[in-house]
């Protein structure tokens, strides 16, 4: 959006949405209200245009979802998904509690001492002798590291988000949301995105510099 690629931009919004991935609309909700609210670099103009736009989008996937069967299961598939997060969060072995409470019931079984201090970076698993450890990053922090390993990671997450600016704010919280619900700790996407969030906050200040300075 930001270089005027509006072809890439449709083709890449089509795609998170026909994906059926929640994490990937809800990824696409976020960067189109960061647009609106917090790009500086869109004239008000485009802003209201793009608006519109959207607005007359929605009134085609209306038409669309009452003409096409399989468009229509699509997001039939998406109303359920939203519909059934609360009773999903209560099953044990559905995708919805896996990703958000993953192991965290295995916390009550530490002792008071690896309730603060955890069993180390990624033991848990051999702790309990569990094959299936995966959880999201706070639960993982939480049993491998104990109190004291999720106070410092929620620390550090409030640093980075309070120090981020503009874009990069936008970002640091797609940051915490991939840590929220998958396990990314110090993998590919956990750089990635941190990257853009040091990469648009330093852009944002060196502009904000270069303005005073001019």
């Amino acid at each position: 959006m930001q270089e005027k690629k509006y072809v890439k931009t449709i083709v890449c919004a089509i795609s998170c949405v026909i994906s059926g991935s929640m994490i990937g609309v809800l990824g696409l909700i976020i960067v189109l209200c960061s647009m609106l609210l917090l790009d500086s670099k869109l004239e008000k103009k485009y802003k209201i245009r793009f608006l519109i736009l959207m607005i007359v989008a929605v009134l085609a996937l209306i038409y669309v979802y009452n003409s096409n069967l399989s468009f229509k299961a699509l997001i039939d598939y998406y109303i359920q998904r939203s519909m059934s997060i609360e009773s999903s969060s209560t099953r044990s072995d559905s995708s919805f509690s896996q990703r958000i409470m993953g192991n965290s019931e295995l916390f009550d079984k530490y002792n008071i001492l690896n309730k603060f201090v955890g069993v180390g970076f990624n033991q848990y698993s051999l702790y309990f002798e569990i094959f299936k450890d995966y959880s999201n990053d706070f639960v993982s922090n939480l049993l491998n590291f104990g109190y004291i390993g999720i106070i410092s990671m929620i620390t550090v997450l409030l640093i980075i988000f309070r120090r981020s600016t503009g874009h990069g704010r936008v970002f640091a919280l797609i940051f915490i949301l991939l840590l929220s619900v998958d396990h990314a700790w110090f993998g590919t996407m956990f750089f990635y995105i941190l990257t853009w969030v040091i990469v648009k906050s330093d852009l944002q200040q060196t502009t904000m510099y270069l303005r005073m300075r001019l």
